[in-house]
C-alpha cells in the first residue's frame, strides 16, 4: 500500500505505480477462508480484485470487494511455508486500533514446502508516504497538530507490540497506512515482526529499510531490542517535518555517515552499546544544530522529541508508551482537535492498566 519510491532497501521494496482498476465484472472467487472473528473454523467469501495496490518480493496487495460489499486489503505472500505463516500468526496476536487488522486468511498448496497465502485486512485509501509525497509536491508542511496526531497512533500501536516483546522491524511510512480526513493511522506489514525474545529463532541484523535503521542494526549487532522501531519512529519523524526522509543513505558505510553529520559522533560508551567495530568511530563528527535543519518547520518540542528518539544507545531511547508523555503531545490536548478527533483518546482496557500519568491527561472530559 505505497507508492513506487527508494527507501534505502530493495529487499523490501513496493511499487504501486500503476495502480488501476481491474476490468472483468464477473471476475469474482469463492474462497474458504479463516475468519479471525468468526466462531466457525472456516467459511465462504466471495469477492473480486478493484485495484492493484501494490507488489514487491512477498507478491503483491490489492483492493477487494466482498459480495456484502465491505472493501478490504488482501495481500498474497508467495512464500515456503513457515515464513508464509510466521506473517498471520504475529497478526492474529495484535489487537489495536492502530495495527491493521487480519480479517481473514487462507492459503493454496503448490508443493509439499512451498504455500501461497492470502491475507485479507483491513483497508485505508492511503500510505503516509504518499501523503509525503503529496505535500511535498504542493509545498505543504505539515502542521504541528498532525505530525503530533500521526505520531501518537503510531506509538500507541508499537506499545501494543512491544509489551507482547514484538518488533516491528520495518518501520517506516510505507508501511504506515492513514486516513487523512478522520486522522486515523494504522501501522501495517507485518512481514519483518518477530517475537525477539523467542529462544527459537535467532534475531537477523539485515532487516528494516536501510533510511530507518538504528544504529545498532547497521552495526550488525544481534542483541537489539524492540528499541529498534523506536529509532526508526524518530526517522518518521524528521520526514514528517521536512517531507523528505532524513538520513538517504547510498549504502551500509553511507547510511552511518548521513546519521553522524546530523547526530554528531557517537560517544565511547555509545560506541560500545551500539557494538560498533574497531575504527569505525575513529574520525569525530561534531554535532550539526537540529534548529537550523529544522528551520521553522518545527516547534522545539517536536525537535527535542526527535533527539530523543534518536539516541545512539538504545537504553536511552524512551519506551513507545513514555514518548506519549512528551511535551510534543501537549498539542493534541487542544478542545476543538479532541472533539474533532475523539477516538485519537480512546484508549484500550489494556492502555489503561499502563501508566496512568501518561494516558489519563488524554483522558480529560471532551
Amino acid at each position: 500500500m505505497s507508492t513506487a519510491m527508494d527507501t534505502g532497501d530493495s529487499s523490501g521494496e513496493m511499487s504501486s505505480a500503476s495502480s488501476v482498476d481491474f476490468d472483468d465484472p464477473m471476475d469474482w472467487k469463492v474462497a474458504a477462508v479463516h475468519g479471525v472473528d468468526s466462531e466457525t473454523k472456516t467459511s465462504s467469501l466471495t469477492y473480486r480484485p478493484r485495484r492493484f495496490i501494490a507488489k514487491g518480493n512477498f507478491g503483491y496487495i490489492t483492493r477487494i470487494l466482498t459480495s456484502e460489499r465491505e472493501t478490504f486489503a488482501l495481500k498474497q505472500i508467495d512464500l515456503r511455508t513457515r515464513a508464509a505463516m510466521q506473517e498471520i500468526n504475529i497478526m492474529l496476536l495484535l489487537k489495536h486500533p492502530n495495527l491493521v487488522r487480519i480479517k481473514y486468511y487462507y492459503k493454496e498448496r503448490f508443493t509439499k514446502n512451498h504455500i501461497r497465502v492470502f491475507i485479507i485486512m483491513e483497508f485505508l485509501p492511503r500510505s503516509l508516504v504518499e501523503h509525503i509525497i503529496r505535500r511535498h509536491e504542493k509545498q505543504l508542511m505539515l502542521m504541528h497538530e498532525e505530525i503530533a496526531s500521526i505520531m501518537f497512533q503510531i506509538l500507541r500501536g508499537l506499545e501494543h507490540m512491544h509489551r507482547r516483546n514484538i518488533a516491528h522491524r520495518d518501520i517506516k511510512p510505507h508501511n504506515v497506512l492513514i486516513d487523512v480526513h478522520q486522522q486515523i493511522v494504522k501501522i501495517c506489514d507485518f512481514g519483518s515482526a518477530k517475537n525477539i525474545k523467542d529462544p527459537k529463532s535467532p534475531n537477523l541484523t539485515y532487516v528494516c529499510s536501510r533510511w530507518y535503521r538504528a544504529p545498532e542494526l547497521l552495526q550488525q549487532n544481534a542483541e537489539y531490542t524492540t528499541k529498534v522501531d523506536i529509532w526508526s519512529c524518530g526517522c518518521v519523524l524528521g520526514e514528517l517535518v521536512l517531507l523528505r526522509p532524513m538520513f538517504r543513505g547510498a549504502d551500509t558505510v553511507d547510511q552511518w555517515a548521513c546519521i553522524r553529520d546530523i547526530l554528531g559522533s557517537p560517544s565511547a560508551e555509545e560506541a560500545k552499546e551500539i557494538g560498533m567495530r574497531p575504527g569505525v568511530n575513529d574520525h569525530q563528527v561534531q554535532r550539526k544544530n537540529l534548529s537550523d535543519i529544522f528551520g521553522d518547520r518545527a516547534p522545539q518540542a517536536v525537535i527535542d522529541l526527535f533527539e530523543k528518539l534518536l539516541k545512539y544507545a538504545h537504553r536511552s531511547r524512551p519506551t513507545a508508551w513514555s514518548a506519549l508523555a512528551h511535551p510534543a503531545f501537549n498539542v493534541l490536548k487542544n478542545h476543538e482537535f479532541r472533539s474533532s478527533y475523539p477516538h485519537l483518546f480512546n484508549f484500550t482496557d489494556e492502555e489503561l492498566t499502563y501508566e496512568p500519568d501518561i494516558n489519563q491527561p488524554f483522558q480529560a472530559e471532551i
